[in-house]
């Protein structure tokens, strides 16, 4: 006699975002996707003169933020740019993690980094992480669907561009790039009274309520393999440079274009020697989509 089962493959898993203040839903393809969700105890001692409990009792229902990662490609159509839009405004959406043996729901998400992968010769992508109110399973999927392009157009990155203070020559024998988004938050903890009661009732555990914007950094390097010519050049810095970094293929892909931004530049010795540049953006825009575009079709 043998005993079957159907298990649950997170490759299987369908991925959805809800901008719940439009009602609408869409769907996205992903390359990775892990979530979690973690519970602060709470202990206190039970012993008296009466008696000797040597074990403390405990509460564990105040739950820390929940925190996701999701790695998709940078396409050419507009069908994942939500995430990115969503990043640009710090602004909070649901996610549904559709699988064969459920779906799971993470609430009032936030993003809080964008790692923009740029890797020459290889799809253009955003690596996301964020955190969230709560996970919690889900029995239908909310929001009006978006329909999606029949085409996916992946973003080879054929192209990358690096204009520093106004001159190009940085672009000679260029290395590698990083750009990274950084959204600080801080978490408005639970403060109902009434749901610190002991209960083993889910719905009464003590989730964050809301968050609060704290801090934004755009940050990143490049590096470039030293040439006979550019010794001089080492060792230099400045805290009021323009940069402009593009990348992508056929003019779509990611483009930063800062009015201000600081760095410092040091000496890398490896197999080969190389300049390496670690920048920061001083500059306060009005809207950040005004200086940092996902350009698609």
């Amino acid at each position: 006699m043998s005993i079957g089962c159907d298990v649950s493959f997170k490759r299987e898993a369908t991925v959805y975002i809800v901008d719940v203040a439009l009602d609408l839903r869409y769907q996205i393809d992903i390359s990775e996707i892990n979530f979690s969700q973690s519970f602060q105890q709470d202990s206190y001692s039970v012993k008296s003169i009466q008696t000797a409990n040597m074990f403390d009792q405990a509460v564990i229902n105040k739950a820390n933020p929940a925190s996701f990662e999701i790695t998709l490609p940078a396409i050419r159509e507009d069908d994942l740019r939500i995430l990115f839009d969503k990043a640009l405004t710090v602004g909070s959406f649901d996610i549904y993690v559709a699988t064969l043996g459920g779906i799971y729901y993470i609430e009032t998400a936030v993003i809080t980094n964008v790692n923009f992968v740029i890797e020459k010769f290889k799809p253009l992508t955003l690596s996301i992480r964020g955190e969230a109110t709560k996970i919690l399973p889900a029995f239908s999927l909310e929001g009006t669907a978006v329909p999606r392009d029949i085409n996916r157009t992946y973003n080879r990155v054929t192209s990358v561009g690096l204009l520093l203070n106004g001159s190009t020559e940085l672009n000679d024998a260029l290395n590698t790039i990083t750009m990274e988004l950084q959204n600080e938050v801080e978490w408005v903890p639970y403060t109902h009274v009434n749901g610190a009661i002991s209960t083993t009732d889910r719905d009464n555990s003590m989730f964050p309520e809301r968050y609060v914007v704290k801090k934004r950094i755009i940050s990143g390097s490049f590096t470039k393999y030293l040439l006979e010519t550019e010794v001089s050049d080492l060792f230099v810095w400045n805290r009021n440079a323009g940069l402009l970094i593009t990348a992508g293929q056929d003019s779509y892909g990611f483009s930063l274009n800062m009015q201000n931004c600081a760095y410092t530049n040091r000496l890398g010795t490896g197999d080969v020697f190389t300049q390496s540049y670690d920048w920061r953006m001083t500059q306060n825009p009005t809207e950040l989509s005004d200086i940092l575009e996902y350009i698609t079709l």
